[in-house]
């Protein structure tokens, strides 16, 4: 996913891309979770933590059909509330796959990575996708995606010693999925969809976590196998008449985590055993898209939604939340070249009651191609169903961290703004937007510790701490902003040669609270990515790069020793920059099969930059120069790609 969005303007791999090699999508500045993914409108996130943080919410970026089955990605910037509700706060990743067709078709691709370093392990993927008409109205999808890779080392420091991090554990994943359509008349289209995904990361080294749990003081909470498994089943209807489009799902969804014990707390009677962390949900939609005339479109519609999330550390270990939804969106052309939309919903919670989330746009086409865009938007995110308990719903640091919830909690809200222009002519084209989003109720988590005498300064995480050292309260505490600038241009292929270029400028802060003057994620600053690419009959070559600038390293801010041993070992607060240039190339042998293959990093940029600070009473760490978590140097790929 990251692969396919890294090129787009105001989208960013984030570069906590964590200890198990997986990287998460920021769009605008925004943190990964505020991105809502959906697969043909469906969603695929998951209304609780079921990651967790050390898997990070850039494993779910896992859970998508093979390549042959995607028609386009579409990406929606900014806050889209109106229509998509609580998780699209930051933005939206929509994959639509082919529709069906009266023949079959069939694409099976196969990819090799091969690091040049032996530090890394080989990556291998396979996918398979196939659909037809199995009669003149029934038609039949089948899909299947593999990967594995093999594990990397630990990486060393500048003095030779070995670092406490791994990058790219062990990693298997399967998804299978099928659909069923069938086609009745010209004007309808239903389906029944099952899509399976297991996921396994390795941790038998305790790359993720420490392995068991230590029963006299709580540590650990790992299996040797940690990973994240989802199904999803739905039924839909597409309805396509005289007075408008028609379209209604009902959608089942059960992600759980499959290797996270009950640790912490020893006096618990559920210590050692698994968690059983799991998400269920089920969501019910409807969206009627109703032309009013000749220059009025008006998409109505309303949701529901039934939340479910169990996790047998919390207390109590299930929770339950109920959504219900009305919303409208009216796009009125107000005269030729003005357009003007503006959209609203309702939401209900049975948490926090109403809620609503309005949203009004404009575009003035000045000329033919060339056009003025602008809004405003609002946005909101509930927390997580177990944060709102008054009570422990989890343990981080091995087991010594509790993490209290809080029923007192709000939705964070947004308000956004962004206004530009864009260009796309016969021989070129260009945008530029300016966008800003400002937060409030920003839910961050503020730790309290124990005394010298063994208690907690807060009297409630004394009664929820169990044998905890710390523990980790949910709060409505800080103000936040996000603003920048995405600019893009591109020059159309002249004899096969074209030319692109993109630069995002992202700036964004926590202006109150405890982590007040840091940034809302961890984004950098700069980032340039320019593509050169020529195309002669069944041969296409490219080259492109990549620049990242401007990455705070937080754990540089402050007066501690450690801070300013970082800073100086840094040379300031920011990582170094970095360039990355990769190389392209394909081959059409026939209309059937196609062979691509390249280098990714092709000047071996060196991400395992490790250097050694002292601090304090002859204490030691490490900090990587590049970034918090490890990138790989040069690797080739190959992929086949047979179509028939």
């Amino acid at each position: 996913m990251g692969e396919a969005l890294k090129e787009v303007p105001g989208v960013s791999l984030d570069e906590t891309s964590n200890k198990l090699g997986a990287s998460a999508i920021s769009i605008r500045g925004m943190p990964s979770g505020y991105t809502l993914f959906l697969v043909d409108g469906l969603r695929q996130n998951p209304s609780g933590d079921v990651a967790t943080a050390n898997l990070g919410a850039g494993v779910y970026n896992t859970f998508i059909p093979p390549m042959g089955a995607i028609e386009r990605i579409e990406v929606i910037k900014g806050p889209m509330s109106t229509l998509y509700g609580s998780d699209a706060i930051g933005g939206v990743v929509n994959i639509v796959t082919r529709p069906i067709t009266d023949k079959w078709h069939t694409s099976f691709q196969s990819q090799i990575i091969v690091p040049e370093s032996s530090t890394f392990g080989n990556t291998y993927q396979n996918s398979l996708w196939t659909q037809g008409k199995l009669t003149e109205h029934l038609g039949l999808t089948l899909r299947m995606r593999q990967i594995h890779r093999n594990p990397s080392d630990r990486p060393k420091n500048d003095l030779g010693q070995d670092v406490n991090t791994f990058f790219g554990t062990k990693f298997s994943l399967l998804n299978v999925g099928t659909r069923l359509t069938w086609l009745p008349d010209s004007k309808n289209m239903l389906y029944a969809d099952v899509d399976y995904t297991t996921s396994t990361y390795d941790n038998r080294k305790g790359e993720i976590g420490t392995l068991g749990v230590n029963s006299s003081n709580g540590r650990g909470g790992y299996e040797k196998d940690v990973g994240v498994d989802k199904i999803l089943g739905a039924i839909g209807h597409k309805g396509s008449y005289d007075f408008g489009t028609w379209k209604n799902t009902l959608q089942f969804m059960r992600t759980n985590n499959t290797g996270r014990l009950v640790a912490g707390n020893t006096s618990s009677p559920n210590l050692g055993k698994n968690r059983d962390i799991a998400s269920n949900d089920v969501i019910a939609d409807t969206r009627l898209l109703l032309p009013l005339g000749e220059s009025n479109i008006l998409n109505v519609g309303a949701e529901y939604r039934f939340e479910n999330y169990y996790d047998l550390a919390a207390t109590p270990a299930s929770h339950n939340r109920h959504t219900f939804a009305l919303f409208a969106e009216d796009e009125y052309n107000i005269f030729e070249p003005l357009t003007f939309t503006l959209g609203a919903r309702y939401n209900y919670n049975d948490k926090f009651g109403s809620n609503v989330s309005p949203r009004a746009y404009l575009v003035y086409e000045i000329l033919d191609g060339f056009a003025l865009k602008g809004g405003v938007a609002t946005g909101y995110k509930a927390p997580y169903a177990n944060q709102l308990i008054d009570a422990v719903y989890g343990y981080g640091s091995q087991g010594t961290l509790a993490f209290l919830g809080n029923p007192n909690l709000k939705p964070e809200t947004s308000v956004s703004y962004e206004i530009g222009t864009i260009f796309d002519g016969q021989y070129f084209d260009f945008s530029l937007m300016f966008f800003r989003s400002n937060f409030k109720d920003k839910i961050e988590s503020t730790r309290v510790s124990k005394n010298a005498n063994g208690a907690f300064y807060e009297i409630t995480c004394q009664n929820y701490g169990g044998n905890s050292q710390q523990c980790s309260l949910a709060i409505n505490a800080d103000s936040a902003f996000s603003q920048g600038i995405e600019s893009s241009f591109g020059i159309k292929p002249i004899y096969g040669v074209g030319f692109d270029v993109a630069y995002t400028f992202v700036d964004s802060e926590i202006t109150s609270g405890n982590n007040k003057g840091r940034p809302l994620s961890s984004v950098a600053k700069h980032n340039i990515v320019s593509k050169l690419s020529y195309t002669h009959n069944k041969f296409n070559i490219y080259l492109q790069g990549q620049h990242k600038a401007g990455l705070l390293n937080t754990s540089a801010l402050g007066d501690t020793a450690a801070a300013i041993a970082i800073r100086n070992t840094l040379g300031g607060t920011y990582y170094k920059p970095y360039t990355i240039v990769n190389l392209g190339l394909g081959y059409k042998i026939t209309e059937s099969i196609r062979l691509n293959g390249g280098v990714y990093n092709l000047f071996d940029t060196n991400f395992i930059d490790f250097r050694n600070y002292t601090y304090g009473n002859n204490q030691n760490g490490n900090v990587n120069m590049h970034g918090a978590y490890i990138q790989e140097g040069r690797r080739y790929w190959a992929n086949i790609t047979l179509d028939f």
